[in-house]
């Protein structure tokens, strides 16, 4: 459980019925995300409750939420193949003719079109995740797209999941 997080509503019991962002730590007695509404992770942050809800056709979601294109949670490592020769750790690398590679995580990224440019190299774990996700490259007059956020839930007694809870990476343009 995280020290510095608090109820957003100040109540201990949170009612998310429509869209929110969150951008910083939760820590509620109870948690519904009800109305159809998206609880957006909006990169990566813990979610603490006794109880969660999350009813159906409504979401928590972190996608599209980690790390932009050619990039990765390891800032010293974001570098263009141009500068260091390939990805480093999951960013997907850039072509500047044909699609570029994708991003990796607890799998390696898919290589470019042409398999010249290699595909984000693993870092993380599979089985728990808990990083942001690195960016695809960017290639062909397009931009690569993001990685997913990291959401953390804490669910001390019952989690009811009727509706989805995400963290994918999302499409460039």
């Amino acid at each position: 459980i995280k020290s510095d997080a608090t109820c957003p509503d100040g109540s201990g019991s949170w009612n998310v019925s429509s869209n929110y962002t969150l951008t910083t730590n939760v820590s509620c007695t109870t948690i519904l995300v009800n109305n159809s509404a998206s609880l957006i992770v909006n990169g990566s942050y813990f979610l603490n409750a006794t109880n969660i809800t999350v009813e159906l056709g409504s979401q928590i979601t972190a996608d599209g939420q980690g790390c932009g294109s050619t990039a990765s949670p390891f800032p010293h490592n974001n570098t263009s193949r141009s500068q260091s020769g390939g990805p480093s750790f999951g960013e997907g690398d850039d072509d500047s003719t044909f699609p570029a590679s994708g991003a990796g995580y607890g799998g390696a990224g898919g290589h470019s079109e042409t398999v010249t440019i290699l595909g984000g190299k693993t870092y993380g774990s599979a089985l728990h995740p808990d990083l942001a996700g690195s960016g695809g490259g960017s290639g062909s007059g397009t931009v690569g797209g993001p990685g997913g956020g990291a959401i953390r839930l804490t669910v001390r007694d019952i989690l009811v999941l009727n509706g989805t809870i995400s963290a994918n990476g999302t499409s460039g343009g």
